[in-house]
C-alpha cells in the first residue's frame, strides 16, 4: 500500500475508524525492509539507549518532512514506504499529522521501540489532530509531533480532551 484514500464516516466513529487504519498501517511497515533498513541507518551511529534512538529518528522526520494538509473533505493515509521513497528521490516528502506519525511510528516500531497514537481535540470538540507516542522505558509514554519545525521532541499541544491508541 502507498497512499490510500478512505471515507470514514463522521465524528467519534471516523477517528476510531481512521486511528485502526493507522495502527494496520504501522504495523505492516515495522516489518518492512524498506523501514526497517531506514531506521537502522537513522540510528546506526548512536548510543543504544531508547531515548535517544526515538530522538533521532523523530528529528529526522521533522528535518525531511513538510506538514501538507489533505485535499479537501478526503482523508489521504500515505504509507511510510511512499514517504520514504519521496525522501529518498525528492528529498522532502508531504504529508498530514496523520502521515508524518505513521512514518515516526514505523521507524521507531522497527528498531523495537513500543508505540501509539494521540488524537485530541484543542477545545473538547471533534478530535482533530494525531500524533505519535513512544515508550522510552520505565512505562514512560514520550509524545512526539513533527508536523512543526519549532516542536522538540517531547512537546505535547494544549488539549482539553484525548484519545489514545497503542500499536505496540
Amino acid at each position: 500500500m502507498r497512499i490510500s484514500y478512505h471515507s470514514l464516516g463522521e465524528g467519534e466513529k471516523a477517528i476510531d475508524n481512521t486511528m485502526e487504519i493507522m495502527k494496520h498501517i504501522v504495523n505492516t511497515a515495522s516489518r518492512d525492509f524498506i523501514v526497517i533498513n531506514n531506521a537502522k541507518n537513522i540510528i546506526s551511529a548512536l548510543p543504544t539507549d531508547r531515548a535517544t534512538e526515538a530522538q533521532a529518528i523523530y528529528l529526522y522526520v521533522q528535518s525531511k518532512c513538510r506538514f501538507t494538509r489533505d485535499p479537501h473533505r478526503t482523508e489521504m493515509l500515505q504509507s511510510p514506504q511512499y514517504l520514504l521513497y519521496e525522501i529518498q528521490n525528492k528529498g522532502i516528502a508531504l504529508g498530514d499529522c496523520d502521515d508524518l506519525t505513521m512514518l515516526g511510528c514505523a521507524l521507531m516500531k522497527a528498531v523495537g521501540l513500543p508505540v501509539g497514537f494521540r488524537a485530541i481535540s484543542a477545545n473538547g470538540d471533534k478530535l482533530h489532530h494525531v500524533y505519535g507516542l513512544v515508550n522510552i522505558g520505565a512505562s514512560r509514554w514520550t509524545p512526539f509531533d513533527a508536523t512543526e519545525k519549532n516542536f522538540s521532541f517531547g512537546y505535547e499541544p494544549p488539549y482539553a480532551r484525548r484519545k489514545d491508541v497503542f500499536v505496540l
